[in-house]
């Protein structure tokens, strides 16, 4: 064991976790299927951070930039979100069924241990409001199985974290143009990010970035729910080494060790 105080701790909010929907699925793939889920979460149910994570509403994590301050920090106040509403998530939920000509529609959402009962009490939830024509399960799984199911788009609904691999907001949304891990093909997110990456004006920079992160939202292709942290443990003798945003992205030159 090493003594103590001779470590420090580094650590980097570079993950949005939450609610990952399969744009792939024969039925999350629906808009409709989407937004009646998400008008329908409780979000109480998620408002004590868990397991080192922070609750948190909007999609781009807290350690994208924007110009010289923090994202998040920029948009503060004006972060989207999508509120809980009963007759909404009801009004989407019908017209599901109907796109999908289906009586009932099954899912299953993945979700870690530490999740279980918050996520149980959030299927009730969606029983209740959408009715016996919802036919929902959950799978506890360890986090390195739900983000393999997610890796290779064998899942409907999982409880995941999606990591910003970039320091800038811009470069994050940008990444998310082939659809990431949910999988979504759209002409129009494209659009909004060839906007995005053409202006240089900061104001015009905050403005394309929220359209963006508004759209992933108002397109139920996640729904946030915390911010997660990468850690990175090193002696305290050692200096000089780099994190990028990636947990695996570390740059030894210029290390030095004092001992």
């Amino acid at each position: 064991a090493l003594p103590e105080n001779s470590t420090v701790v580094k650590e980097n909010k570079n993950s949005v976790f939450g609610f990952v929907f399969n744009c792939k699925d024969k039925y999350t793939k629906s808009l409709n299927v989407r937004l009646a889920l998400c008008n329908s979460v409780d979000r109480s149910l998620f408002s004590q951070g868990i397991d080192g994570a922070m609750p948190m509403s909007g999609f781009v994590p807290e350690s994208c930039s924007m110009g010289s301050t923090g994202y998040r920090e920029t948009v503060g106040g004006r972060t989207p979100h999508i509120n809980q509403n009963t007759a909404t998530a009801q009004a989407y939920w019908r017209t599901a069924l109907t796109e999908l000509d289906k009586d009932v529609i099954q899912l299953t959402v993945l979700c870690p241990e530490w999740l279980e009962n918050q996520v149980r009490h959030q299927l009730q939830i969606w029983q209740q409001t959408l009715g016996i024509s919802l036919g929902i399960t959950v799978e506890t799984k360890t986090p390195e199985e739900i983000q393999a199911a997610v890796s290779s788009g064998n899942f409907q609904i999982a409880l995941a974290g999606i990591e910003a691999e970039q320091d800038s907001a811009v470069d994050f949304l940008a990444s998310l143009r082939n659809g990431g891990v949910m999988g979504f093909n759209s002409d129009e997110y494209g659009t909004v990010i060839d906007r995005l990456l053409t202006v240089e004006d900061e104001n015009d920079l905050l403005g394309g970035c929220y359209t963006a992160e508004n759209y992933i939202l108002q397109q139920g292709y996640c729904y946030p729910l915390y911010c997660r942290s990468s850690r990175f443990v090193m002696n305290n003798d050692i200096e000089g080494i780099t994190l990028g945003n990636s947990e695996s992205t570390v740059c030894f030159i210029g290390t030095k060790r004092y001992n």
